[in-house]
């Protein structure tokens, strides 16, 4: 079994490392200005790169149903597909808010977890997040520490544990930021992922908060 898992590790690893090349690469040639006569072939890249994203989207998808058919030891009457509507209808009951001043990495990760069946909202600042964490009412805020435009992640947290502190928080950061850190580990958010953040561990911490909130 340890041989198993460590197969799906790297296998999610690459993949997850390839989505976010191929966001990258779509994003900076949708950033592109070129001559009139190149448009055509720009476009054709553009869309060249967004049909990889969802291919890899989509295979992300199908690798996470077979690592829980795998780990669950599912009989031979159970299909791929009963339990794939069995987790999506589950997930449909959970919203996570995607906060990160990365566009792209908000996208992929929306993407992702829309796929999975999870109701989704995105915030790039502060200010848009509060809105959101107001309006929208998540479930799971999933916030990146460093934020542009003055309030960064660490405002965000302390806003949900002094008014909505039924919110469950991940906070998404870099080894380096020590002083941010220490005020983190104060604000005692739920979960703490060093970055990169791998999609498994991400998963991993998305699961166990959805089991606290349903028990």
């Amino acid at each position: 079994m340890k041989t198993v898992r460590k197969h799906y590790h790297d296998i999610g690893s690459k993949l997850h490392s390839s989505l976010f090349t191929a966001g990258a690469i779509k994003d900076a040639l949708q950033s592109l200005v070129c001559r009139e006569e190149d448009q055509a072939l720009l476009l054709d890249l553009i869309n060249n790169c967004k049909a990889v994203e969802d291919n890899l989207m989509d295979l992300e998808r199908q690798i996470s149903l077979a690592k829980l058919l795998t780990y669950r030891f599912l009989g031979p009457e159970a299909s791929i597909d009963e339990l794939s509507n069995s987790i999506i209808k589950e997930n449909t009951a959970i919203k996570l808010l995607i906060v990160d001043d990365d566009e792209s990495i908000c996208n992929v990760l929306a993407s992702s977890y829309e796929r999975k069946g999870f109701v989704l909202a995105q915030a790039q600042d502060y200010c848009e997040a509060l809105k959101k964490i107001n309006e929208f009412r998540p479930d799971i805020a999933i916030i990146d520490l460093y934020l542009k435009n003055g309030k960064e992640g660490i405002d965000i947290l302390r806003y949900v544990k002094d008014f909505l502190p039924g919110i469950k928080t991940i906070v998404m950061t870099y080894e380096d930021q020590e002083a941010e850190l220490r005020c983190v580990h104060e604000l005692s958010p739920d979960e703490l992922l060093i970055k990169p953040v791998r999609s498994q561990a991400l998963d991993a911490k998305i699961n166990g908060l959805i089991k606290s909130i349903r028990n």
